[in-house]
């Protein structure tokens, strides 16, 4: 029985060590002595705060700090007194600066994170590749997507797309709108390499609409990219009878006569249009081998 007693106690005991308490000494990381040194500066800082006294309570959290540099929690107090006293560039330093130490830490970055960044005026690509430049020092999903969304809006779209080669901020919400935003501008510049390269993100991430299949087809067509446009068919993509017969045309079209061929022996889309139809049995009796009086009686 006496076990099961100490058993029970150890487990207890485990548990208040795993649950460390917000300011206690353990969570600060402090040693018993500097707690000690950093406890009076701290609780002047709280108490200064409660009361909304500005300089009181910075000036207590920055002595804190200087005393404990390397105690995250420290450096989170110290940007929450600056964000709540409206020094927002204040604390984004403070954590930017401790990033470069603790890149990994996921509180400071969630903290950093949730700061609204000053908007930058942003006009030419070479202030854009230093804000890149300076995103790189402390990537984070906000960062990425901030330049993305500038490179967007001034048409540098390799940019754009060189942000979402990071898989965190490429599968987050701002990367899909950031895909998004990459594809229909790139439509309206006519890049359609670019355009292409969205709608493959969007595909993989499986967040493609109906509409937006059919721009990806059109622009494929228009890129020639036979062995794209094939791919996806054999997996249940772009494989309506329409599509079918549009991409038929665009062989034919091109003189691709050959790959006209394979295809048309290979494929037996049923219409429910009789000018679908139609336009199928004459490809097939011109390049499918198929005499005229056999005609096509796909759909039927």
């Amino acid at each position: 029985m006496k076990w099961l007693v100490a058993l029970a106690c150890g487990l207890m005991f485990a548990g208040y060590a795993l649950a460390t308490t917000e300011g206690s000494k353990d969570d600060l990381g402090l040693s018993d002595y500097r707690y000690f040194k950093v406890y009076p500066h701290i609780t002047r800082a709280k108490k200064a705060l409660l009361s909304n006294n500005e300089s009181q309570a910075i000036a207590s959290f920055q002595h804190a700090h200087k005393l404990a540099p390397e105690s995250i929690r420290l450096t989170l107090w110290l940007a929450e007194a600056y964000t709540h006293f409206n020094h927002n560039d204040k604390a984004i330093a403070l954590l930017n600066e401790q990033l470069r130490k603790t890149p990994s830490n996921a509180q400071i970055r969630q903290m950093l994170d949730a700061i609204p960044q000053p908007e930058k005026k942003i006009t030419t690509r070479e202030q854009l590749l230093a804000l890149d430049e300076e995103c790189a020092a402390s990537p984070s999903v906000v960062c990425r997507a901030g330049v993305g969304n500038y490179a967007v809006r001034l048409g540098e779209l390799d940019i754009a797309l060189q942000q979402l080669n990071d898989e965190v901020l490429r599968t987050s919400s701002q990367g899909q709108t950031l895909i998004n935003s990459l594809t229909q501008r790139a439509i309206d510049l006519q890049k359609w390499h670019f355009a292409d390269r969205g709608f493959a993100m969007h595909d993989r991430l499986a967040t493609l609409n109906e509409e937006q299949y059919q721009q990806w087809f059109a622009i494929l067509l228009h890129l020639e990219r036979d062995r794209r446009i094939l791919d996806l068919q054999r997996q249940g993509v772009m494989n309506s009878p329409g599509m079918q017969l549009a991409y038929a045309q665009s062989l034919a079209e091109r003189k691709a006569y050959p790959a006209l061929r394979a295809y048309l022996a290979s494929h037996h889309p049923r219409f429910t249009s009789e000018t679908e139809k139609r336009n199928w049995r004459d490809l097939m009796v011109k390049w499918g081998r198929v005499n005229a009086a056999e005609g096509y009686s796909g759909g039927r």
